[in-house]
């Protein structure tokens, strides 16, 4: 065997390999977006508008690729509960007659309550607006025509368009009036990583044109229109999973710093910025192939021995990244493997220490690849 066929033969078996540990492509019907009255749809929401930003990486078109999002990434959000309801139930309910389910959120700490109404058809979910209790009163904002948010079935290659005008305020007295004009495309897939767990998937991106017109009186006084890019995952059974935004004017698809994160799942941040889960994670390395660098992700609950470790394909430990003790919380490690060869690699975890009873015992085994 020449030395082209050798090379050629390996790098079949390394892709055999890799595909066999990847998910596969999904195609989400109408009939797996979830509609549980009573259901707590869980979001984190994390944005710095002034910059410099959160750093991520989006990654390409087609697949399989993997991303990973934690609410540690993306220090000073916070957490926002909304409980699926009927919109019969709600103060609302008039306002929009061919809503089939909404998601209401409250906030105690200044009486207000907010409601976003829905409307799932066999071809098509639509978000139609959305309520707010204030203690000044009721205000509705009412999207005309409906927001087109995602088309069934959804695969590679879907698309959509959406455009929608709504106003909210004091008709003639203080109004804000919104008009969106935007374009969808599902144009990656593989697997992602966010607080709620980890799926097979799809990413749309998205183009965003925003006018905002301020009234009062009845007389504009302002006008301001933004244009940002964006990608939005989604899976199966549960429907949307994370959101990244662009800074007004990037036209870039494949930029790094975000104005905005919102990740399905999240846990409450705490004044430190450091996120508790309440289990124990490993996740999958990003990126995963990968070209001399990554990361290595894992979520702690307690505080607890941890050693991370990295094996060949053979199962020889290599390299030891983590064995310490270490605090409640999300860690991300680098992986540096310039000095490495190509080919599949293994990285474990095992927190605890029977001997000391510090923290509970749990290991994970995950695959990577690495492709010079």
């Amino acid at each position: 065997m020449n030395s082209f066929t050798k090379l050629f033969s390996s790098f079949v078996l390394l892709i055999f390999l890799f595909a066999t540990s990847v998910y596969g492509q999904i195609v989400i019907e109408s009939t797996e977006y979830p509609i549980t009255f009573g259901a707590t749809v869980s979001l984190y929401s994390a944005s710095d508008t002034i910059g410099p930003g959160f750093t991520v990486n989006v990654g390409t078109t087609g697949g399989p690729q993997t991303w990973s999002y934690l609410t540690g990434q993306f220090p000073g959000g916070e957490n926002t509960e909304y409980t699926v309801a009927d919109p019969s139930t709600t103060p609302f309910a008039s306002s929009f007659p061919t809503s089939d389910h909404a998601w209401s959120y409250s906030d105690p700490s200044d009486t207000t309550d907010v409601v976003i109404f829905f409307d799932l058809t066999n071809t098509e979910l639509f978000d139609l607006g959305m309520g707010v209790n204030t203690p000044l009163g009721p205000f509705t904002s009412v999207k005309n025509p409906a927001q087109k948010v995602i088309i069934f079935p959804a695969s590679l290659n879907t698309s959509w368009n959406t455009s929608y005008s709504s106003s909210f305020g004091l008709p003639g007295i203080f109004e804000e009036e919104t008009i969106v004009n935007a374009q969808f495309l599902i144009n990656g897939w593989g697997t992602i990583t966010v607080p709620l767990g980890t799926f097979d998937c799809l990413r749309s991106s998205y183009s965003w044109t925003e006018t905002l017109n301020t009234y009062v009186f009845g007389n504009l006084i302002s006008s301001e229109t933004t244009n940002t890019l964006g990608y939005t995952w989604y899976t199966e059974t549960y429907g949307f999973l994370a959101e990244i935004e662009s800074f007004d004017g990037e036209t870039n698809p494949n930029f790094t710093q975000a104005q905005s994160v919102t990740l399905r799942g999240g846990t409450t941040a705490l004044e430190d910025d450091i996120t508790i889960s309440s289990s124990y994670n490993l996740y999958q390395n990003y990126p995963n192939p990968f070209n001399s660098s990554t990361n290595i992700n894992y979520d702690l609950p307690e505080a607890t021995n941890v050693v991370l470790s990295i094996y060949s394909a053979l199962g020889q430990e290599i390299l030891t990244l983590v064995n310490k003790r270490q605090p409640a919380g999300s860690y991300s490690i680098p992986l540096d493997a310039s000095h490495f060869s190509s080919g599949i690699y293994f990285y474990k975890i095992i927190t605890g220490n029977s001997s000391t009873g510090s923290g509970q015992t749990f290991t994970k085994v995950r695959k990577m690849v690495l492709m010079k």
